[in-house]
């Protein structure tokens, strides 16, 4: 029987669990738990971690806030980590190793505005 994460992350920061205290709940290993955590978190069972030391929890209507900081956070470093690729990928092309690097932004969903 495979275990699913979302039957151990609780709902709401205040009862946000560590990745600790799911390895001694689920027997599984850190690695394992973070992969879990990431195949498992969608629109419907979203799982956040506020990265202050709580844990991890599925945001209720009074977690808005955390929710907007977590989203602002992570869209900045998306963000961050395209335009580096965007950086790698012209300093390829000067070099003549464009046709090694097929990622642009359209491949993210993206567009140029």
């Amino acid at each position: 029987m495979e275990i699913s994460i979302l039957d151990f992350i609780p709902e709401g920061k205040s009862n946000a669990i560590k990745r600790s205290g799911l390895a001694t709940l689920t027997g599984l290993t850190d690695r394992n738990i973070r992969d879990a955590i990431a195949n498992s978190s969608d629109r419907e069972h979203l799982i956040i971690n506020l990265g202050d030391g709580r844990g991890y929890f599925i945001p209720t209507p009074d977690d808005m806030n955390d929710v907007l900081h977590v989203y602002e956070t992570e869209h900045k470093r998306a963000i961050s980590i395209l335009e580096r690729c965007r950086e790698m990928k012209a300093w390829a092309r000067d070099k003549g190793g464009e046709n090694d690097l097929q990622m642009d932004l359209s491949d993210f969903g993206l567009g140029v505005d």
